[in-house]
């Protein structure tokens, strides 16, 4: 079960406390009255019509209109029914590595499943080395990065690999799940490191010449998106 709350526009119920229902405007838009003259009525003999001056034109005090953007504030409870996020993730993880009348994979195979995606990043950029026109240079400090994020990723996935293996069939998905959780969260800064390391390493003309996946996964906004989800504890649900 998680609660949030949300609050919209904290300076309209500040202006009410603080005014005491008198509101003064705080946190309304401002519309200018736009309206200079109006009609108070029609002159026969002169055949024109009567104005008036809008003493209020101009004006944007938003005390003076009705408010637009009112004080909210929302309290909203999840819950989840069925079974827990981190159980569904550890017998899927279960289901991959021991499939039902096919040989279960080892270790070695497990771990490829988790950290191969990274290598794939390697892989797609040297596909790409003649389009972007890479130096020896870059090359050889491009695998000198994957070989130092291998070892720290090794680090991460080599125990959990063994712990899946290792696993009984059924009773530990919820155990799988959450070793599995806190694998993926502990690789999400080295990963975000090695791909501000990468897009450093190219010049800017190569990286407008990087083809999908990667250009996106060089893109700023995505590697500020990965650090951020490393700092956000994981969720495991209740």
């Amino acid at each position: 079960m998680n609660f949030a709350l949300s609050i919209a526009n904290p300076l309209t119920g500040l202006d009410a406390v603080v005014h005491h229902g008198q509101l003064e405007g705080w946190g309304q838009p401002a519309f200018p009255d736009p309206t200079l003259l109006y009609v108070r009525g029609f002159n026969a003999q002169t055949n024109s019509y009567i104005y008036a001056v809008n003493q209020r034109f101009g004006e944007t005090r938003a005390a003076l209109s009705i408010p637009t953007a009112p004080f909210q504030a929302t309290l909203e409870m999840r819950i989840n029914i069925g079974p827990q996020y981190e159980s569904q993730m550890g017998k899927m993880a279960e289901r991959q590595a021991k499939p039902l009348g096919k040989p279960a994979l080892d270790e070695r195979m497990v771990k490829a499943r988790y950290s191969g995606n990274f290598q794939q990043i390697l892989s797609q950029l040297l596909q790409q080395k003649d389009s972007l026109g890479l130096t020896p240079t870059q090359i050889d400090s491009a695998g000198k990065l994957f070989a130092k994020f291998n070892v720290l990723s090794d680090s991460i996935f080599a125990p959990l690999s063994k712990f899946i293996v290792a696993a009984p069939r059924k009773g530990s998905d919820a155990e799988v799940g959450h070793k599995l959780m806190l694998a993926q969260q502990k690789v999400q800064l080295p990963a975000a490191d090695l791909l501000d390391a990468l897009r450093l390493l190219l010049t800017p003309a190569q990286i407008k010449k990087l083809r999908p996946p990667m250009s996106y996964q060089l893109d700023p906004g995505f590697i500020q998106f990965t650090r951020e989800q490393a700092a956000k504890p994981p969720y495991f649900g209740f």
